[in-house]
């Protein structure tokens, strides 16, 4: 996969010299000093509260100076400087724009600032954080388009006389300069009335979106437009919603780029190990669809016979506890029983009245009451009995549903364990001979076959081989030793590492 310096190599020297001279002069100050008087109301307004913080002098004169003014006298300064200094020099402002100390930016290598260059522009239009550096260069290239084509058209339609003449001038210097075949093209695109600069300008002005501007500017070229004043434009209007100018610039410098590099700036993933081929995709689909829900009825089994084992082990718990009572029920009873045998056998001198009437009395209450308590704990005994038996019974249908449940979940796991050992091997192969710069933790195989089906493995596949290519995997870190990448449903899968070993992949939480 190619990196953004690849697509800045192809741009020539004058569009190095422009984008140098954009980020030495795209700043707050510059555009609050370029409104001037004319705008004090919004974006001087706007600037005001932020200028202290790029200067010791709280008082500014406002010169109705243009910012693309700025940018061309800086242009001008690089006239004579070499391209491998314009490159050297692109290289540092870029650095330091994505906060690279000024004394590490020439040190710092192409791919890694490739890198957080797209981190950076992609905060410009909240492209997806943990995407692969590849779709954020695709997305940053698409909203800038519409921002660029915006902005040409804007400075379009707002142009006086002149500078309509000056720009049809050069529309048709361009017109004369391509080939017959460009012709054609634009003619079939655009149908203009007149086929020259002033007739395809009229075109460009009077329509009320950019749909024939986008077709005119790839044929005609940038040269044919007053583009710097666009790129300014765009990078303006950023700083009215408060985003950092130096993220429009750094999208603009991704947009072309992309624009100019000949290939896509993308990971082939006809490549990759989970690529199924579309007409192949639905059967696949089907297995790895049922193989889920076999290791989903495999988690929810696990997860039952874990349940009945917790109900079973506090029914035998309750069984204990009860059998303790009834040891103890039993021998009161006992005690009671034979309390009442000897009482019984004293009965007969208190019926002839060998004692005192009181002596009778007590004797005769301490028979009811003895009588009494062996009543109720027969009684008890009796209940703990019956509430044994039942939980006994329980029991007994709680181990068979367990049995008939662990038969199922054995022969469901029959059927993942070699399924997933397939898969494991399968994955561990693949990816073992294409990702060779990498090593992975031995459990990472069976981990990733059961957390992240095809299509997230191949999103997973995308980020790995995109960051083998690059080469430096620190770069792509959320967070010392951890990767986050986007797979699908909006599912965020961390990888983690230890320098070139990956260590584990799961989702995250």
């Amino acid at each position: 996969m190619p990196y953004i310096f690849d697509g800045i190599r192809y741009m020539s020297d004058d569009e190095l010299k422009i984008e140098i001279a954009l980020l030495k002069k795209i700043s707050f100050v510059n555009v609050a000093k370029s409104v001037g008087n004319r705008a004090l109301g919004t974006v001087a307004d706007i600037t005001n509260s932020l200028i202290k913080s790029f200067s010791k002098d709280s008082s500014w004169d406002y010169k109705a100076l243009e910012v693309a003014d700025m940018v061309r006298k800086e242009f001008d300064l690089l006239k004579n400087m070499s391209r491998p200094l314009l490159m050297l020099e692109l290289k540092r402002q870029i650095a330091v724009k994505c906060g690279v100390p000024s004394e590490e930016a020439e040190l710092i290598s192409d791919k890694y600032l490739s890198v957080l260059m797209c981190k950076e522009a992609a905060k410009l239009y909240n492209i997806e954080k943990y995407s692969t550096i590849a779709y954020k260069i695709e997305q940053i290239r698409i909203q800038y388009n519409t921002d660029f084509y915006n902005s040409l058209h804007s400075k379009m339609i707002s142009q006086d006389k002149e500078q309509i003449q000056i720009w049809d001038k050069k529309m048709q210097q361009r017109l004369d300069a391509i080939s017959i075949e460009d012709k054609r093209e634009l003619q079939s695109k655009l149908f203009p009335k007149e086929f020259s600069g002033r007739g395809i300008g009229k075109i460009l002005r009077t329509e009320r979106g950019t749909k024939y501007l986008s077709m005119a500017v790839p044929i005609i070229g940038l040269e044919g437009f007053d583009y710097i004043s666009a790129y300014v434009g765009a990078a303006i209007r950023s700083i009215m919603s408060f985003t950092k100018i130096s993220q429009s610039v750094m999208a603009q410098i991704i947009w072309r780029a992309a624009s100019v590099y000949p290939a896509a700036f993308s990971v082939d993933i006809h490549i990759l190990p989970s690529y199924i081929p579309s007409e192949e995709k639905s059967q696949f689909d089907a297995m790895e669809i049922q193989f889920r829900q076999l290791l989903k009825k495999r988690v929810v089994l696990e997860k039952e016979i874990a349940k009945l084992k917790s109900i079973t082990d506090k029914n035998e718990e309750q069984i204990n506890a009860i059998h303790e009572k009834l040891s103890v029920s039993n021998k009161e009873l006992e005690e009671l029983q034979e309390k009442y045998q000897k009482l019984e056998k004293q009965k007969a001198e208190y019926i002839n009245g060998k004692h005192t009437e009181y002596d009778t009395k007590r004797y005769y209450s301490e028979v009811n009451e003895t009588n009494r308590q062996i009543t109720n704990d027969e009684a008890a005994i009796s209940k703990q009995e019956r509430k044994i038996q039942e939980l006994r019974k329980k029991q007994e249908e709680l181990i068979k549903e367990s049995e008939v449940k662990k038969a199922d979940l054995l022969d469901i796991r029959v059927q993942t364990d070699t399924e997933l050992v397939t898969l494991s091997k399968t994955i561990k192969d693949a990816w073992n001979k294409i990702f060779t710069q990498f090593t992975f933790s031995d459990d990472i195989y069976g981990q990733v076959s059961i957390t992240f089906m095809r299509d997230d493995r191949l999103k997973l596949e995308e980020m790995l081989y995109e960051i083998m290519l690059n080469g430096d995997i620190d770069a792509y870190d959320s967070k010392q030793g951890i990767v986050m990448c986007l797979v699908t449903n909006n599912t965020i899968a961390q990888i983690c590492h230890e320098g070139n070993h990956i260590t584990s992949i799961e989702r995250h939480v």
